[in-house]
């Protein structure tokens, strides 16, 4: 596992993380671009649920959707009972120890407190999924309120304030505090790097990155 920080090894060793979300709690996020979104895949588009848990939002997706050939990978670190699809795949690993070509390019990324919301490497794993993301494609995020915190040039932003300032990224405001919908805006757009220095675990997991 690459994940190296003990405070967060220790909370996702134990999966005290693990919160079940369905699809109406996702759209409850990001309102209606999300709800557009999965109307608008096509045959053979992909969504990529990263950090899925036990899969509820894709499983409700499928079950309500008449669309069969949509494809859909939940990557988790535990998942109680296997999805049942044709055009789906269940991935148990760290979003981190994935080879970049394990995922297919993605149309839809859903990332709701997964895997952006525990790892000690933010800014790789979020190169990792504007990578995977298709020139139209969308990432929706959301990580707890004053959770994340990146110091900057000596000022310390929130998360949100932070990534709004990345050039060639288009960040809007999903419907609740915290949530994010991310479009690639440039092909030149450029993460700077980041090093976690600080993460605690009281009434709510914190971490601090700063700009390196």
């Amino acid at each position: 596992m690459k994940i190296k920080d003990p405070t967060i090894r220790k909370i996702l060793e134990e999966h005290s993380f693990s919160v079940v979300r369905g699809l109406n709690d996702y759209i409850d996020l990001f309102g209606f671009p999300l709800v557009n979104s999965l109307k608008a895949l096509r045959p053979k588009e992909h969504w990529l649920d990263a950090g899925a848990g036990e899969g509820k939002a894709i499983r409700e997706f499928l079950l309500a959707s008449s669309k069969n050939d949509i494809f859909t990978t939940a990557v988790t670190l535990k998942m109680s009972s296997p999805i049942i699809h044709p055009a789906h795949k269940t991935i148990v690993n760290y979003l981190e120890d994935l080879p970049q070509e394990t995922i297919r390019s993605c149309d839809l990324i859903t990332d709701v407190e997964g895997g952006l919301q525990y790892t000690d490497q933010l800014d790789q794993l979020l190169k990792r999924y504007i990578v995977w993301l298709k020139p139209q494609g969308k990432l929706f995020v959301s990580l707890v309120p004053e959770s994340t915190w990146i110091e900057k040039a000596g000022e310390l932003l929130s998360f949100t304030d932070w990534i709004m300032g990345i050039s060639g990224l288009a960040v809007t405001p999903g419907s609740a505090e915290g949530a994010l919908i991310i479009m690639k805006e440039a092909s030149n757009h450029s993460l700077p790097r980041l090093k976690l220095i600080e993460a605690k675990s009281s009434e709510i997991f914190t971490r601090k990155f700063k700009e390196m």
